[in-house]
């Protein structure tokens, strides 16, 4: 029998609500379950997005139910219960893409109340809003947490189409972004009001934009697609095409005639103002902390250039110097041409190459005012004054500028300049055959004047003008070669000073690896290994001193003795050392790359001991191409820095290699560099010591910069074709330019690189197109970071030339038809006139 079924149904209500009551007040949620949840990061498509969320205070949760759910709490993304998951219910759209995550590196999962929820392959259907409910035996609490998904849509492309009216249409078009993004139109001075804006979904949920609006014929116009987390595809469009005034054919041609070489000539203007050289000051280059072209790679890549011989009587060529001569059947003129010009060997086709020039032999004489100084792929230099050398018949050079006193310029057409405040005495050509590059740089101020790229096919050549009229001679500086033997037999070599003691160079590097890669310290004679032994060695020659103050002279038996007997002392000390630090099995130093950094935010750099251990009595040395100028020291248990480079005082620290590390202790000795810039770029290497021994490896650093949207410019010239130039600035490192349209890639008719002050690149480009093209430009890093700009032309081609006498003729024949036909009636008219007289006169006579 039922024993509530003696209550009546106002009873049985009653002790329902008590129930409730009594439930209510004995799970107090609040204070037994709280669930703590924190917005994820921004995901894009394709990747994995973890939810954080955590029981707070922590509990274990392995006996709880976790449920995450979206809209239907009946069909969960994910549900955990009686320490397993069910999928029985699960929306179908997650299935084997759900899991518990960690909400960070140093979670201990479900045992410390971590039911984060991993999700993996992301898509746009994930993105919105989730609740995290976790249930007890004594209550429950939930929590709602938004994922973000978002991707980035492409380049933009950008269409000009002209209208009657004399303006042009202009539309902006972009695909596979989400959420959907806001598109701006705007020129140099304000935003611009579309006339149209459209959007669309595709079947992944992706959306595409499509905006236009009337501009000018001549116009600067940028549209910018942007989300709501910042990013950006933006494309700039500079238009120069003249309206057009309908029906009136010839002046229609003048006008085209006139607007093209008017076009050109801003275009000339447009490059002379926009390339522009980096000549930074020497307190400049100082804070900069290195040279743009480093030393070791000058000196690896060092040619002694031989002038070659040559019977012109417009040189006078002695050694390896030359200058023009006063020949009396010289061309009248100042122009420097190709008769004073003359070729080097050897020939190049491919590798690095460098050689300097200088222009100033004397100091009593000014540097040289006139030269020329590059390479040509001409076999035999042109012995015609009317010649004009430049990259398109293979002349790429730098030279002294006829029309500018403070600038140079490059063999270029049209003409580029690299403006200058002080003439160089010592000028360095560096070839990067590979890469399609000559650079030109001023030695003593250890700068770059300029760089000019270039497509080279066959052999080249290096070239020399000493130009015209010009008192100072240009000489080709030559270095002797260096010899790497060592003296494994032989005694000491004595010095400039006579001591016989070794004196070490300040840029002295601690012993290399072997090549077996072991770290094994291999000693000759003339390598020394360092440690408190090698005191013995001074001691030993000290009995000698008094003779060497006193510059006593030794008997020469005496002499042979003192030589023979440190010969013996240095080679035991030598071996002893080796022998008892065979640092490969002591202290390894292990590293890794770090990941790439952009100017101004932290990077560090991985090196630690292997196996761990602590490190805190060790010393620490991170130093770049200079092992006595440290970037880090740390030695007896503190920081060094009476040597260190000045360029990272206060930016640099021990870092950690990753989140468990413990630092010193466990033997990490990571290099954190905070600020970074874009000289910090290039090779560090961590050297660890102790009493036992030491060890070292090189470890890169890469910094990067992506550069801004590429400004596109089009102009029309003479012929119907289209000057389509592309120009981006800010990026690091030298970033490639490649032009394509629907179907191949272009080859640029110019292409020139150049640096500012803080080292970022800008690249400038240009070439022709018809009239009715489509034409991409894409600059690209070598980490596929990329910017384009792509632009659809459709000018249909007006007839230059031809117009003009077109309207004459059409004129004129209309004039010979009018002069036919009035001759026509006069004559009519005349014949009509006589008849009627005759039928007078006839009339007269009958009657």
């Amino acid at each position: 029998m039922n024993s509530f079924s003696y209550l009546t149904d106002q009873q049985l209500r009653y002790v329902w609500l008590i129930l409730l009551w009594t439930q209510c007040e004995t799970a107090p949620v609040s204070d037994i379950l709280v669930v703590s949840v924190q917005p994820p990061d921004l995901v894009r498509p394709g990747l994995s997005a973890t939810l954080p969320c955590w029981l707070n205070p922590p509990q274990n949760a392995e006996d709880l139910e976790v449920r995450w759910y979206r809209d239907n709490y009946d069909t969960p993304v994910l549900l955990y219960k009686a320490k397993a998951f069910d999928d029985t219910q699960q929306d179908a759209s997650y299935a084997g893409r759900v899991l518990f995550g960690l909400k960070d590196a140093t979670s201990g999962g479900l045992k410390t109340g971590d039911v984060s929820l991993k999700l993996v392959n992301t898509t746009i259907q994930d993105a919105g809003q989730y609740t995290c409910y976790v249930t007890s035996l004594q209550g429950y609490d939930s929590s709602p947490v938004t994922l973000v998904v978002t991707e980035t849509g492409r380049s933009s492309v950008l269409s000009a189409v002209r209208t009657e009216d004399n303006m042009v249409n202009v539309s902006c078009e972009s695909e596979g972004w989400y959420p959907q993004p806001v598109l701006r139109w705007s020129d140099q001075h304000k935003e611009l009001n579309h006339k149209s804006l459209l959007f669309n979904k595709d079947s992944s949920g992706l959306v595409s934009v499509h905006s236009w609006l009337l501009v000018p014929s001549s116009s600067k116009v940028s549209c910018s697609v942007v989300l709501p987390n910042k990013d950006t595809r933006e494309a700039t469009l500079l238009l120069d095409f003249p309206p057009q005034p309908a029906g009136t054919a010839g002046w229609v041609a003048f006008a085209i005639v006139l607007v093209a070489a008017l076009a050109l000539a801003a275009l000339v203007m447009y490059y002379k103002k926009k390339v522009k050289t980096f000549k930074p000051s020497r307190d400049e280059r100082d804070a900069a902390g290195e040279p743009l072209l480093p030393k070791a790679l000058a000196n690896n890549n060092y040619v002694n250039v031989k002038l070659e011989d040559t019977d012109t009587p417009f040189l006078k060529i002695r050694n390896n110097k030359l200058r023009d001569t006063t020949y009396e059947n010289v061309p009248e003129g100042p122009r420097v041409t190709c008769l004073t010009a003359v070729k080097g060997s050897p020939g190049f086709t491919s590798g690095q190459h460098y050689w300097e020039v200088s222009l100033r032999v004397r100091n009593d004489i000014h540097a040289k005012q006139s030269w020329w100084l590059g390479v040509t792929a001409a076999r035999e230099i042109p012995n015609d004054y009317n010649f004009t050398p430049n990259t398109s018949n293979g002349f790429w050079f730098l030279s002294s500028s006829p029309d500018r006193a403070d600038s140079f310029q490059v063999s270029t057409e049209p003409k580029v300049f690299f403006a200058f405040t002080e003439r160089p005495s010592k000028v360095g050509v560096y070839l990067d055959y590979d890469k399609g590059e000559i650079s030109f740089y001023n030695v003593e101020e250890e700068s770059l004047i300029g760089s000019l790229a270039a497509t080279f096919t066959g052999e080249v050549f290096p070239l020399f003008n000493p130009g015209r009229d010009d008192i100072s001679s240009m000489e080709i500086l030559h270095r002797e070669e260096q010899n790497q033997s060592s003296n494994d037999a032989g005694s000491p070599e004595k010095t400039s000073d006579g001591t016989g003691q070794n004196q070490s160079s300040n840029n002295a590097e601690p012993p290399e690896k072997t090549s077996d890669g072991t770290g094994q310290n291999q000693c000759s004679e003339n390598v020394g290994c360092g440690g408190e032994t090698a005191e013995a060695f001074w001691t030993a020659i000290a009995s000698y001193l008094p003779a060497i103050k006193t510059r006593r002279v030794l008997p020469s038996e005496e002499h042979d003795n003192m030589y023979q007997q440190l010969r013996y002392v240095w080679l035991i000390l030598l071996w002893t050392q080796c022998e008892t630090a065979p640092v490969s099995d002591i202290l390894v130093v292990s590293v890794q790359p770090p990941e790439l950094v952009r100017p101004g935010l932290s990077a560090t750099l991985p090196c630690w001991l292997n196996p761990p251990q602590n490190a805190e009595d060790l010393e620490v040395r991170w130093y770049r191409d200079n092992y006595d100028t440290p970037v880090l020291l740390y030695k007896a248990k503190a920081f060094d820095d009476t040597q260190q480079d000045a360029s990272y005082a206060g930016r640099v620290s021990f870092g950690l290699k990753d989140a468990t590390s413990g630092g010193l202790k466990t033997g990490d000795v990571s290099l954190k560099l905070v600020n970074t810039t874009i000289q910090d770029a290039g090779q560090y290497t961590c050297y660890v010591t102790s009493l036992q021994g030491y060890d070292s490896s090189p470890v890169t650093l890469e910094v990067t910069e992506t550069g801004r949207s590429s400004v596109l410019s089009a102009v029309r010239t003479e012929d119907n074709m289209v000057n389509v130039s592309c120009e981006s600035e800010g990026w690091y490192p030298q970033p490639v330019l490649r032009w394509s349209n629907q179907y191949e890639e272009l080859n640029p008719k110019s292409l020139l690189f150049n640096k500012d002050s803080s080292g970022l690149v800008s690249v400038h480009s240009w070439l022709l197109v018809p009239s009715s093209s489509k034409v991409s430009c894409s600059v690209v890093l070598p980490n596929k970071d990329t910017k384009e700009a792509t632009l659809l032309l459709d000018f249909p081609p007006q007839p230059v030339g031809t117009a003009g006498w077109v309207a004459f003729a059409i004129v004129l024949v209309a004039a010979l038809a009018l002069a036919a036909l009035g001759v026509m009636y006069y004559k009519k008219k005349v014949e009509k006139s006589k008849q009627s007289r005759d039928e007078r006169d006839g009339k007269i006579v009958y009657i």
